[in-house]
């Protein structure tokens, strides 16, 4: 999981942070991030990005209709995407948003602004996305 931050002129990440389950509420990122210089209407985009990193093991597989399914799906899904490889792309268009072989998915988002900004330490909840 790691997370992203842009305002009009910049754009930082973290380092990944690792060993996060589905029964964490909270993830807290090690780095300061400091924005100096900026205008009155200064607002920065915070999105959060993670990969599934457990494939569906921890249970088992599942039951064998789960797993034929699952099998069948990847037959499928390496036939689009072959079909998809093959197809010539616009200059500039990619098709794939995978970094180093981890695809990665955008899980939630958040939006902060000068009044947000504070001497203390907060936490500002994000709005999950629609496709995490």
């Amino acid at each position: 999981m790691f997370v992203v931050l842009q305002t009009k002129s910049r754009v930082i990440d973290s380092r990944l942070v690792t060993n996060v389950d589905r029964t964490m509420t909270d993830v807290v990122f090690p780095e300061s991030f400091i924005f100096e210089s900026e205008p009155d209407d200064f607002c920065v985009e915070i999105t959060l990005y993670a990969a599934r990193t457990d494939l569906g093991l921890s249970d088992g597989g599942g039951s064998l209709r789960t797993r034929i399914t699952r099998s069948l799906g990847r037959r499928f899904g390496g036939q689009v995407k072959l079909n998809l490889n093959t197809m010539e792309l616009p200059h500039g268009v990619r098709g794939d948003s995978a970094v180093g072989g981890t695809h990665f998915n955008m899980l939630a988002r958040a939006y902060l602004v000068l009044t947000d900004a504070g001497d203390e330490c907060k936490i500002h909840d994000l709005r999950l996305s629609a496709f995490g």
